[in-house]
């Protein structure tokens, strides 16, 4: 009897070790797993842009035109830093080559008004729901964009921008995951006469008359995830 009973305490401790255990990992595997999950993001990513325009608010222009941005595709870089449990610091990168199509009286043949540049550089942050291997989220950030006539005779404009936004970041492993996100983008234009001017020898003359508003864009992108 004294044997049978040692054997069975025995199991009980085992047993109760055994439960101890178990509940152990349950409680850390999550947080080693987000943990795995919180390094430094680098997402390289292409998109594409839709909208934009710029409005001639003049009341004294007859001919009531409007610049428009043509749609094209984006390319850039984003990278995330840790922050708090659901939040992230974020750098966001964006260019797209696009045009100005004039519409109007004195538009000419083509619709083109003259092609350029534009750069986004913004930091912000996004916040995180909650989520498995799939995590939707949001984003805000604010900077610069910067409108690069291909023309080099026409002056470059830097303007404030923003921008507002939300997706969702698949991560099926630890280190490389999958971003999906829609963005609206905001510069404002400050400028109460015209951009894109010139001035020389040869001619004098801007393209875009204005007094003051936001050129709003929208744009979707992937990238993939690479976590440090």
């Amino acid at each position: 009897m004294p044997a049978c009973r040692t054997s069975f305490s025995r199991d009980r401790k085992r047993g109760a070790r055994l439960k101890a255990l178990l509940l152990l990992l349950a409680v850390t595997t999550p947080a080693l797993a987000d943990s795995q999950l919180r390094g430094i993001e680098i997402t390289p990513f292409a998109g594409y842009v839709l909208g934009g325009s710029f409005s001639d608010d003049d009341d004294t222009d007859t001919s009531d035109q409007d610049v428009d941005l043509d749609d094209a595709a984006s390319y850039g870089l984003i990278v995330n830093f840790p922050a708090e449990s659901n939040t992230e610091w974020e750098i966001y990168l964006s260019r797209q080559s696009t045009s100005l199509e004039l519409d109007g009286l004195f538009a000419p043949d083509d619709d083109a008004l003259a092609d350029l540049d534009i750069t986004f550089l913004q930091a912000g942050g996004t916040y995180f729901f909650e989520g498995d291997k799939a995590r939707p989220y949001i984003v805000a950030t604010v900077g610069a964009s910067r409108f690069e006539p291909d023309d080099s005779a026409f002056d470059s404009e830097t303007f404030f921008a923003f921008g507002i936004g939300g997706g969702v970041k698949v991560a099926p492993t630890s280190r490389l995951g999958l971003r999906l996100e829609g963005r609206v983008l905001g510069s404002v234009v400050t400028s109460d006469s015209a951009v894109f001017c010139r001035s020389g020898p040869a001619a004098n003359g801007c393209l875009v008359g204005v007094s003051g508003s936001v050129v709003w864009q929208w744009e979707v992108l992937a990238g993939l995830v690479f976590r440090l």
